[in-house]
């Protein structure tokens, strides 16, 4: 009985096979595979604000239009702002001056306490009195780091959110950063004295007695044990 089962099973298996298979290719026919589909996305805002004529927006700073987005900021990200250089190149405009003109624009908004531009950063002539220049410069790359960059009165950032957090502001409570250290050669203690979380690569390489990477931190004094 269980043999015939199996037998009358496999048959009706095989029966469903044979009459599927023909509406199986028919669909085929009839559905052919999506096509390959390239999305472009468009993060100036030229794409977001057609004029009713369907061309783009032009770069023009003469022009006093508020309802088209300008594409003269290629970028916003985190506390840097990157100006489109092409543009500003074809336009016939000086750097330097734009990112000047960008930063006071920028450090007259509210809640803004101070902007800093590539050119001064790489002048590295920190203004008098200025408590933010030297922290800023600290993450400065002249290669990556934005056009102009925005310091933000304590306990506010920028964001397009209304609820959440995030780092990389100047202020003390954003750069007290702990080091922590434990076994090796390391002297027991608790220290208060300044120092960066860069310097972990070079007390790493001190503490397996292997040569220091470049540009590194100097080693905080009195941090490991005195050799015997």
């Amino acid at each position: 009985m269980r043999q015939s089962s199996r037998l009358l099973l496999g048959s009706a298996l095989t029966l469903s096979a044979v009459l599927v298979a023909p509406m199986a290719s028919a669909a085929k026919d009839v559905e052919p595979p999506a096509p390959n589909v390239l999305l472009l996305v468009d993060t100036s805002g030229s794409m977001e604000y057609k004029s009713s004529s369907a061309s783009f927006p032009t770069c023009d700073p003469t022009q006093d239009n508020v309802s088209e987005k300008s594409r003269w900021i290629e970028s916003v990200e985190n506390y840097d702002f990157y100006l489109h250089h092409r543009l500003i190149q074809s336009s016939g405009l000086d750097q330097v001056k734009v990112q000047s003109e960008l930063a006071n624009f920028l450090k007259s908004q509210p809640h803004v306490v101070a902007t800093y531009t590539a050119a001064e950063m790489k002048d590295g002539d920190a203004p008098l009195g200025d408590p933010y220049f030297a922290k800023v410069l600290e993450s400065f790359h002249p290669e990556r780091s934005g056009d102009v960059m925005v310091v933000c009165q304590p306990y506010f950032f920028a964001s397009s959110r209304l609820t959440g957090t995030t780092h990389g502001s100047p202020h003390p409570y954003d750069t007290h950063v702990p080091l922590m250290l434990l076994g090796g050669n390391f002297q027991a203690q608790i220290r208060s004295d300044p120092t960066t979380p860069l310097a972990a690569s070079v007390i790493l390489a001190q503490a397996l007695g292997i040569p220091f990477p470049s540009a590194t931190e100097k080693i905080p004094v009195n941090l490991f044990q005195p050799a015997k």
